[in-house]
């Protein structure tokens, strides 16, 4: 198609004839408009694209096609006139409902030459998405997952071989299908919702309808927007995920991770992990405590900050490890807490690869030994103390013979000598020494444990009432006694009772040195046990000084005289008593010492009956200490048989009456004595004697040293009173 120049197109004027010609024949519309958009030229292509005849030219395009000046069209058409440089523009032509490609070009005198081509065969959603379905098959049917591909109406386009396993169907049975014809209303419906949410914010959706599909299985599956090269949504793809094997697998590790969460932060040990920089990567609550540092403050330190030993030493220790290998070992440190406090601590060392590939770690097992060796000492103590006991009670086994000998000799010589003034004054003076010789003896005892007792049913609130003048004349002016005193009954020897009760207001009034106050208690400390406590408000002690309080000889007060022997006798007699002797204090808070001892709401056993004149054996292997005694009972009437070990008072028992018997003997003692003769010769009384040794229960007992008046006494109440 041709028209007549015009005065108003002089650019189609001058336009080639053979340019023109050729675009008659092509089959892109062509088009010029002038500057006021009026037509000067159309070809047939652009007449028939646009339905429009040969009476438009000249005429103003905007009024031809209204719409067009306000779509993308428009826009470029102006944009062009104004910066004279070319554009292109793909847009949807409403009028026409189709997709064109408009390319226009600057021309001379302000106008514009525009070439249109049809696009919407190409911009067909569908059809872009079913050029390359062939090759997306063979590619999709091998992924694990399951795929498909619908249009924009929802219509199956492509179906891989796991989504139709999945479905249930053929993957060709599925392709052209909508969602209502595959799945149940239900699902359908949910897939179509999530369609149209994706549609409208061209991203992907979660699909709920696989979770109701699979309800037997964990699956994650989206609905994701599918654009072509130039961004425009051509279709809806779909992904379905079977993670049911790694759901169970996560499942696995978080119950793994919470459970040794749980014994990492529960445990008592502490425990702490390290990099190979030493850094310490992970702490427990157990460690926090011991060193008394937060999690945080541990995991900003390394092991050297932590540890009592040189860099050499740390390194060595290191080295030690890479030879030991993945066994490790055991070795005791001392830790630094954050007080500067030194802990013994043994480490249990291993050394393992990190799973999150952070090398080789160390891992360290931390228990605290402070309790381990606080009973090390009070063990090499007790060990110490034991063999100084033994010492002692051989001691005092012999000097309780050699002071009852002396004073029996010593009561024979008054009967001899009655008639000299003087003489008797000097055996008075011989029997106090003896006297004196053995509370020295007994002190001695009650550090062994081995002193003789007579427990009875006693209150140690009567007995601090009974001594309280006495106590308050041992106290200097300035030092107040306070009594806070409640029922405390106790089976116990009261005067070895009232011996601890002294040494310990003893001990407090040396403490308080000055001014202050003593405080003695008394009620029941639980259900088993009574209580007498003793209280200063001196200085207290160091924790050295208490370690060492109870050991015999031990004092602070050596420039003052002291001996060290009243907190060890008091301890002996209140172990030897069935309780205990404790103390609690803190330096610049005073002291308190608490005698602990079993509490007694019975009544002591009735004494027994009197005695009469019989044959008696006597069995000791002191010579001395016999002779005194045979002599002693001879005088008194007794017909007297001597033995000097257990087994020849076993042969001379045979007419006896009352066999007294020392315990400690050479071959038989006098407790396996008295347990043959309880066979061989029932009801047979058995007087026993010992200088180191408590009373046996159930057994009548005399101890060492004892007087003439003494011994006549206890045989008298045995033979009187039956075994």
């Amino acid at each position: 198609m041709s028209e007549t120049p015009s005065a108003s197109a002089p650019f189609v004027t001058l336009l080639a004839e053979q340019v023109l010609a050729v675009w008659e024949q092509v089959p892109e519309a062509r088009i010029i408009l002038d500057s006021e958009w009026r037509y000067q030229f159309l070809n047939p292509a652009a007449c028939a694209l646009l339905g429009l005849g040969p009476d438009v030219v000249g005429r103003d395009a905007r009024l031809v096609h209204p719409d067009a000046s306000m779509t993308a069209f428009g826009t470029a058409y102006r944009k062009v006139m104004t910066t004279r440089e070319p554009e292109e523009v793909v847009h949807h032509y409403a009028p026409l409902d189709s997709h064109l490609r408009a390319r226009i070009f600057p021309v001379p005198d302000g106008g514009i030459s525009i070439a249109l081509t049809d696009v919407t065969e190409r911009r067909r959603p569908g059809n872009r998405l079913r050029r390359n379905l062939d090759l997306y098959q063979q590619v999709l049917d091998q992924t694990t997952q399951a795929l498909t591909l619908r249009d924009l109406d929802g219509r199956f386009l492509l179906v891989n071989q796991v989504a139709a396993a999945r479905i249930g169907r053929p993957a060709g049975d599925i392709v052209g299908l909508l969602p209502e014809d595959v799945f149940p209303p239900d699902i359908a419906a949910a897939v179509r919702a999530t369609d149209r949410l994706v549609q409208h914010t061209a991203q992907p959706q979660a699909n709920p309808g696989a979770d109701a599909l699979h309800p037997d299985r964990k699956v994650v599956s989206q609905i994701f927007p599918v654009h072509d090269d130039e961004g425009t949504l051509i279709g809806l793809g779909t992904t379905v995920a079977d993670v049911t094997d790694l759901a169970v697998a996560q499942a696995e590790l978080a119950a793994s991770q919470s459970r040794f969460r749980r014994v990492f932060g529960t445990t008592s040990l502490g425990v702490l992990v390290m990099g190979s920089n030493g850094r310490l990567l992970e702490a427990n609550s157990a460690l926090c405590r011991l060193l008394g540092y937060s999690r945080e403050a541990l995991l900003g330190m390394t092991g050297r900050d932590l540890v009592v030993a040189t860099s050499h030493d740390f390194d060595q220790r290191r080295n030690r490890l890479r030879i030991e290998g993945p066994d490790g070992y055991e070795i005791e440190e001392e830790f630094v807490r954050s007080d500067s406090q030194r802990v013994p601590v043994l480490l249990t060392v291993n050394s393992f690869n990190d799973p999150a590939g952070r090398g080789q770690l160390v891992s360290c097992v931390v228990r605290d030994l402070t309790d381990l060796h606080q009973l090390q000492a009070q063990l090499v103590t007790a060990e110490r103390m034991e063999a100084v006991g033994r010492l002692a009670a051989g001691i005092a086994h012999d000097a309780n013979n050699i002071l009852a000998a002396v004073s029996g000799y010593a009561e024979l010589l008054r009967g001899e000598i009655h008639e000299l003034p003087a003489a008797q004054r000097h055996l008075d003076g011989i029997a106090r020494s003896i006297e004196r010789a053995g509370e020295m003896v007994a002190r001695l005892l009650a550090f062994t444990r081995g002193q003789p007792m007579a427990p009875r049913l006693v209150d140690l609130a009567e007995l601090v009432s009974d001594l309280e003048d006495m106590l308050r004349r041992l106290l200097p002016a300035r030092v107040r006694l306070a009594l806070d005193l409640q029922p405390a009954p106790a089976w116990a020897d009261p005067s070895q009772i009232r011996q601890v009760m002294l040494n310990l207001v003893v001990n407090a009034r040396n403490a308080v040195a000055g001014s202050g106050t003593v405080t003695i208690t008394t009620g029941y400390a639980d259900e088993r046990y009574v209580t007498l406590a003793v209280r200063d408000d001196g200085p207290g002690m160091t924790a050295e000084v208490v370690r060492r309080c109870f050991e015999p000889f031990f004092t602070t007060r050596q420039d003052q005289g002291g001996t060290g022997v009243g907190l060890s006798t008091a301890h002996g007699i209140a172990l030897q008593s069935g309780g205990d002797l404790r103390v609690k204090t803190q330096v610049g808070a005073g002291a308190t010492f608490d005698l602990i001892l079993p509490r007694a709401d019975r009544p002591a056993s009735p004494a027994r009956g009197p005695a009469a004149r019989a044959r008696v054996l006597v069995a000791d292997d002191n010579v001395a200490l016999r002779e005194v005694m045979v002599e002693t009972l001879r005088a008194a009437g007794y017909v007297v048989t001597q033995a000097a070990d257990g087994l020849s008072a076993l042969h001379a028992a045979a007419d006896i009456d009352l066999v007294v018997s020392d315990i400690e003997m050479p071959q038989l003692g006098g407790l396996e004595v008295a347990a043959r003769l309880a066979v061989e010769r029932p009801g047979l009384p058995v007087l026993l004697m010992s200088g180191t040794t408590t009373a046996p229960s159930g057994r009548r007992f005399l101890a060492k040293p004892f007087t003439r008046v003494a011994l006549l006494a206890a045989v008298d109440a045995a033979l009187g009173g039956g075994p």
